[in-house]
């Protein structure tokens, strides 16, 4: 069994190998995205921080579950 490496990539683009962006392309790009992040606005850092919250406590809903469940049977087993 022959193994190659391939030394080209398997896609073209249609720049066709020529440099893909200008300088005009780039400046609108970064007024783009500049613009993009000012239409955000100050709540856009809460919204990501509750997101990854959202997806820190789902992936521990189980645990906690189980935890809760046993801090209850605990509770009740020394109530009785």
């Amino acid at each position: 069994m022959k193994n190659s490496v391939v030394t080209t990539l398997p896609w073209s683009t249609a720049s066709l190998g020529a440099t893909s962006t200008t300088l005009p392309e780039v400046i609108a790009l970064g007024e783009h995205l500049c613009h993009c992040q000012g239409a955000q606005g100050r709540w856009a850092k809460l919204k990501y921080v509750g997101a990854s919250m959202g997806g820190f406590v789902v992936t521990r809903l189980i645990t906690s579950m189980l935890a809760t469940s046993a801090v209850f049977a605990g509770a009740g087993w020394l109530l009785r």
